[in-house]
């Protein structure tokens, strides 16, 4: 994930808690939240939008259709935007109470629903909300841990005490104060070692929670 103001782009069989909704509710203690990242993430960095495309987009200048041609257009010989969600889809499916957070810089041009509105139909469907706007970066660098304390504020307002929650994220800064929630991938996109990481964590998480303890992270 890039800094937005600093560039011109932003550029496997476990046992599944059952759950009927794929809504985020406050009694919903089964579900595992995961705070997801885009660029570097679901696709290489070089992938990102431009962030004039982010703001047509925004602005109703252009539709998903034209911004995913537009991006894709644009892109590295033998990349393109979400290149690596199908196999991100392919662990979360076996997880039928994994909800997604959007944590990714794109938040900041577009509304929860114009995110949806240009991600693959099975990543639509997990996506249940998006961390707030919040400064990220100054002129020193990252903000370090400030992703985390979004998501923790997120989690607070909309889901069950006794949830539990992880990161999927390039820039590992910030997450400082909850690395241990973090999966990282390097900016070139998920790799077989972070979908084996996940599905641990998945495995983990998803585990009955009868105890006191919370899962939260």
């Amino acid at each position: 994930m890039t800094n937005p103001a600093a560039c011109t782009s932003r550029k496997f069989s476990p046992t599944a808690h059952q759950c009927t909704s794929a809504r985020a509710t406050r009694t919903d203690a089964a579900a595992v939240y995961v705070a997801l990242d885009f660029d570097g993430v679901l696709h290489h960095q070089f992938v990102a939008p431009m962030v004039d495309d982010t703001r047509d987009l925004a602005a109703g200048k252009i539709n998903p259709a034209e911004f995913l041609s537009r991006t894709d257009a644009a892109a590295h010989p033998g990349k393109r935007l979400f290149d690596r969600c199908d196999a991100l889809m392919q662990v979360i499916a076996r997880f039928p109470c994994v909800r997604v957070v959007a944590a990714t810089s794109w938040r900041f041009d577009l509304t929860l629903e114009q995110i949806r509105s240009v991600v693959p139909t099975k990543l639509r469907k997990r996506i249940v909300g998006v961390l707030a706007r919040a400064t990220e970066y100054h002129q020193g660098g990252v903000i370090r841990g400030v992703r985390g304390h979004l998501m923790e504020s997120w989690m607070a307002a909309h889901a069950s005490p006794s949830a539990a929650w992880i990161a999927i994220d390039d820039v590992q800064e910030l997450w400082a104060d909850h690395a241990a929630a973090l999966i990282h991938p390097t900016w070139s996109g998920l790799q077989d070692t972070d979908l084996v990481q996940l599905h641990a964590a998945l495995l983990r998480l998803q585990a009955p929670r009868h105890s006191h303890a919370s899962r939260r992270r």
